[in-house]
């Protein structure tokens, strides 16, 4: 798209004062929207073109977010309520379809301060919209509610700060990521202040991250000269600190591009949700039980749904359920008793909170509570599978205690394995079909349970990358991977490496499909070792079927970043599967015959840096990968110069280990060079000099 310049429309906006401004502003603000945002919304905006879409954020940021504040009377104030509605729509767009739309520009004055003000701007927003949760207002047509301008106002607060974790910012600016992270530290420090307060809280007090202190107190007769996030009483504690809990936690969940720079943070955001939801169910108060399921209903529990690193935040809905039975009748538990009967999808249920259930099942007091546990009970096993379902079963055969609510979870249990079996039969071995008919399987089975939009195009090339790039932009914001889901993907991936290769004269961006897929495969601290040396085997895959296509180097790096961190796997096989992708990655930089030797320089000094300070395992991995590049005849020669620099070098080490196996390699490729010569550049014979002569300095060492 060719660069446009600002409007002239955005240069005279109305003024806040004026009481015709929000009439007019929504009038001009749609009509410039209509006009350069482009029609088709699958049209993405290249980060070079941001200019304009930077001048907007700003301009609504400066114009009218940051003057709605609190009015007793909600249909006193409808164009005030549309025009908020109005920025919320459009940043939601911008920042959906304008790639680094938060990335500042020298030509937008202030645009620097963009990210952390339009965010601030919005959970400022979001607070003010929550004290509107305890007023009676009387719907008018063509005016939104308050909690549905909530929740498109917290929507677009989380969007911005997933939007900092996804982008890379240009050389020399500070990193997106940087900001997110100070933004979420902030919020982290904000709830630990209000929960943790040394001194008791004097209401009213207005609470702001940012500033120091935090926490500040009110005069309720002096005049405010901003909107202020005012927390009145103590009833208003738990609404914000679900907020806070909401906005960090699906920002962080599923994992951004980034989620590598905030992986510590990770922990500090689920420490914050347990104090948040003791300090919520410290007191019996409606207010405060209401806040535990406002913490519940934040938490995005398919995110953090992974078998192999169970959670500490799946188990609080059953210790509020515990919490529940054990409490004597109060209408205060009357907001929880309605969470769980509407509740639909819970974490799994597990052994032991099961023999709980069936425990206080034998109390007197129980029987009131059946429906709320039924409803608790069928919204666990909702989200879970047959094996686990037949666990319970057996839990259940073994215990001794028969009733009523044993008979109903097993009735519960039969059904969903009911429906577990018809879904398999469905999805059996499909049938042998044509080309594109197995193309459009395999993809579908990716971008489950998205519908993946096929365009008509006689061109395989287009086809095929079209799917590609679908399949990308879902795996970007993707929850993390379950046990099952994880399998599945990889087995599809694997499938489409193998088909795609089927297809020997064509060549696609593949990269960012790799890098996408291979985050989310790894995500968790106990990937199985299996899964790794699979997921580096289709990496390898379908990287021999990339095309750089005039694409600059750096598009390689977030992929070859990801490539060298898993090059120091403990596991030796996941290694040398690693250096088949990195062989494969390293190829790529030979496929524009220009500067090969300079520009692989940087992949190499990886090598040369493991050598230096790696363990003795990983030293024997990367001499063996280096040295299956050095036999390669593929390989541009200038990297298998390289490669043979870096096996000369190890000729002198100490180690016999490492000696020997440099050695072995290099000795039949020294045998075929007689009588195969290669054409090597100067810069081979330099560096060969240069490692040779390391070699002895590492010998006399």
């Amino acid at each position: 798209m060719s660069k446009m310049l600002p409007p002239p429309l955005l240069a005279a906006l109305p003024r806040p004062n004026d009481p015709d401004a929000p009439e007019q502003f929504l009038v001009q603000l749609r009509s410039i929207i209509r006009e350069i945002l482009p029609r088709d919304e699958n049209t993405r905006i290249s980060a070079s073109d941001n200019a304009t879409w930077v001048l907007i954020l700003n301009q609504l940021h400066d114009a009218f977010l940051v003057t709605f504040s609190f009015n007793d009377v909600w249909n006193a104030q409808p164009e005030r309520v549309k025009l908020v509605e109005a920025c919320l729509e459009t940043i939601e767009s911008i920042l959906n379809r304008v790639d680094g739309a938060l990335i500042a520009r020298k030509e937008v004055p202030g645009s620097k301060d963009i990210p952390s003000k339009l965010f601030c701007a919005l959970f400022t927003l979001c607070h003010t919209l929550d004290l509107y949760a305890d007023t009676d207002i009387t719907p008018r047509d063509g005016v939104s509610m308050p909690d549905a301008l909530r929740e498109s106002a917290c929507r677009t607060a989380k969007l911005i700060l997933r939007c900092m974790g996804g982008c890379h910012s240009p050389t020399g600016d500070e990193p997106m990521w940087k900001i997110m992270r100070s933004i979420i530290e902030e919020l982290l420090s904000l709830s630990h202040d209000i929960i943790n307060s040394n001194l008791p809280l004097a209401f009213p007090f207005d609470a702001s991250p940012f500033r120091r202190p935090r926490l500040q107190p009110i005069d309720p007769d002096a005049l405010q000269e901003r909107v202020m996030m005012i927390i009145s009483s103590q009833a208003d504690i738990p609404r914000f600190l679900s907020l806070i809990i909401d906005i960090t936690t699906n920002a962080i969940y599923p994992t951004t591009l980034c989620g590598w720079f905030l992986f510590d943070l990770e922990q500090k955001v689920i420490e914050n949700v347990q104090q948040a939801f003791d300090f919520c169910l410290s007191v019996p108060s409606a207010a405060r039980y209401k806040g535990c399921t406002m913490i519940l209903s934040a938490l995005p529990f398919e995110a953090l749904k992974c078998k192999d690193r169970i959670s500490p935040l799946m188990n609080l809905p059953f210790r509020l359920l515990r919490r529940r039975l054990l409490a004597r009748p109060s209408t205060v538990w009357d907001v929880v008793d309605h969470f769980f009967l509407e509740a639909k999808n819970l974490p799994i249920l597990i052994k032991a909170e099961l023999v709980e259930i069936l425990g206080f099942a034998r109390g007197e007091r129980f029987e009131g509570h059946q429906a709320v546990v039924m409803a608790y009970v069928e919204a666990c096993f909702s989200q879970m599978d047959i094996e686990s379902l037949n666990t319970l079963s057996k839990v259940i055969a073994g215990t001794e205690f028969r009733g009523e609510v044993c008979a109903r979870i097993s009735e519960v249990i039969r059904k969903r394995l009911a429906v577990l079996e018809v879904e398999n039969i469905v999805k059996g071995p499909l049938p042998t079909s044509p080309w594109r008919e197995t193309l459009s399987t395999i993809v579908q089975d990716l971008a489950q349970p998205e519908e993946v939009d096929w365009m008509e195009d006689d061109d395989d090339q287009r086809y095929v990358q079209h799917a590609l790039d679908d399949i990308v932009s879902l795996y970007k914001t993707r929850h993390s991977p379950t046990r099952e889901s994880r399998t599945s993907v990889l087995e599809s991936a694997t499938h489409l490496s193998d088909l795609l290769r089927t297809r020997d004269s064509l060549k696609w961006s593949t990269t960012p499909l790799c890098f996408v897929l291979s985050t989310w495969l790894l995500q968790g601290p106990n990937v199985p070792t299996d899964t790794k040396r699979k997921v580096f085997v289709m990496v390898a895959g379908l990287l021999k079927l990339h095309t750089m296509n005039g694409s600059p180097d750096e598009t390689l790096y977030p992929l070859a970043r990801l490539i060298y961190r898993n090059l120091l796997d403990s596991n030796a096989s996941v290694r040398l599967n690693v250096g088949k992708a990195l062989g494969a990655l390293v190829a790529l930089y030979g496929e524009r015959n220009t500067d090969v030797w300079e520009r692989t320089d940087a992949c190499f000094a990886q090598f040369y840096g493991i050598m230096e300070g790696g363990k003795l395992t990983v030293k024997e991995t990367a001499v063996l990968v280096v040295g299956g590049m050095a036999k390669d005849p593929t390989l541009h020669n200038d990297i298998i110069g390289q490669a043979l620099c870096f096996l000369v070098a190890q000729l002198g080490r100490t180690n016999p280990v490492l000696k020997g196996s440099a050695y072995i390699l290099w000795r039949p490729l020294k045998a075929r060079k007689r009588h195969q010569p290669i054409h090597c550049s100067c810069h081979t014979w330099t560096r060969l000099l240069l490692s040779s002569s390391l070699g002895c300095a590492h010998s006399r060492r």
